[in-house]
């Protein structure tokens, strides 16, 4: 009974935990620029910053994670940027599916919508692992949601674990990319190509690697 009690009590606190900090965050980071002046006035502790608020980005779903994403990119240049952001989805992606596999359900509704919890959940059972290898490849699909939806399937962490350090990698890449060129030169025409090409490149590599498989 005090193990339950334990549970409830630390499962109320994650929610009002998660509920102040989407507020504060949703409210301040609207566009890239936004997130740039933030992490740049902290200094030499930028790095630190852009990882902390990348965590809670992909913890408290769902929060604008190509905003900050591109933030860091704008911020620390593309490939430093590919590096903070990484290291920050990594960490906040393993939080979240720990989250989800230990308090199930009942949590990922208070995050997700229940309308875009089911469309994943059946989703990815289709799907299988090879979904989820093209859906942490490529930054058109909210990683956030599926980390807390992956959570809930019976697939083997140390699956998901290979999965996500590989798949954030082109992912992370492409995002920075184009925060860092959006930067310096603006949304032209030629950055649109190199990124596109780019995700085409990493996507047909992960194609020819990995075959499908269900989770």
């Amino acid at each position: 009974m005090r193990k339950k009690t334990r549970a409830i009590v630390l499962f109320v606190l994650v929610i009002i935990i998660f509920g102040f900090v989407f507020y504060q965050l949703d409210a301040h980071f609207k566009n890239p620029e936004d997130v740039q002046d933030y992490v740049n006035s902290f200094g030499y502790l930028g790095p630190i910053v852009i990882i902390t608020l990348i965590i809670l980005e992909v913890i408290i779903a769902p929060l604008p994670g190509v905003v900050i994403a591109l933030g860091s990119g704008a911020a620390f240049g593309w490939l430093k940027g590919a590096l903070y952001g990484y290291i920050g989805n990594i960490i906040g992606t393993i939080i979240a599916f720990m989250l989800s596999r230990h308090f199930g359900r009942p949590l990922a509704k208070r995050l997700i919508k229940g309308k875009k919890l089911d469309y994943y959940d059946k989703f990815f059972r289709e799907k299988g692992v090879y979904g989820l290898w093209v859906a942490y490849m490529l930054p058109i699909f909210p990683t956030d949601i599926i980390s807390f939806v992956t959570g809930l399937s019976n697939i083997k962490f140390t699956k998901f674990l290979k999965i996500i350090l590989i798949g954030y990698i082109p992912n992370m890449l492409i995002l920075t990319f184009f925060g860092d060129r959006i930067l310096r030169v603006g949304f032209s025409l030629n950055t649109i190509v190199i990124g596109s090409v780019l995700g085409i490149i990493f996507l047909i590599a992960i194609i020819w690697t990995f075959k499908p498989k269900k989770i």
